[in-house]
């Protein structure tokens, strides 16, 4: 992988940078960031995201151990739908990436998002296959909430269900 390649930060608390493993095509950097700008909190147009993904796509949905799998941009918009739904609208103070890898059309992003008022973690794994035009083509999501435990120092921390070893 290229170390050369600029990536930008995507926002304030989403520390892309620090996790990020760039790849010789900055085009798919670009494509997820745009991605999870607007997954995560940031107003991008859902419109504007679908531009993103091959006509002929497909996503595979695990999310809270329901399996489901979308076809095509319309399966797309359903797919971040349920996704965006799950998690309040404004994450970009909790929103934590874990691992960032792009590299040759392939791509994967391990995360977690704390969402404090109910009390639970989201844990989530996205891969990420790219077309030449480096639209996405496939799309797997693995997503869990699990609950939050405080320590006896108050300190948030999982509850030790781990999902980024797949």
């Amino acid at each position: 992988m290229s170390s050369d390649v600029h990536c930008p930060s995507i926002g304030p608390g989403l520390d892309w940078n620090r996790k990020l493993d760039c790849s010789d095509n900055p085009d798919q950097v670009r494509v997820l960031r745009h991605h999870y700008l607007n997954e995560f909190g940031h107003h991008i147009s859902l419109s504007q995201v679908l531009k993103d993904y091959s006509e002929t796509c497909t996503i595979h949905h695990v999310v809270d151990n329901q399996p489901q799998t979308f076809h095509g941009q319309d399966g797309a918009r359903q797919a971040f739908l349920q996704v965006f739904n799950m998690v309040p609208h404004d994450l970009s103070h909790q929103i934590e990436f874990e691992h960032i890898a792009i590299d040759h059309n392939h791509a994967q992003v391990v995360w977690k998002a704390e969402i404090p008022s109910e009390n639970k973690m989201i844990r989530g794994m996205d891969s990420f296959a790219f077309d030449k035009n480096n639209r996405i083509v496939h799309q797997s999501v693995m997503a869990l909430s699990v609950p939050m435990n405080k320590d006896a120092r108050g300190d948030v921390e999982d509850s030790g269900v781990c999902v980024d070893k797949f």
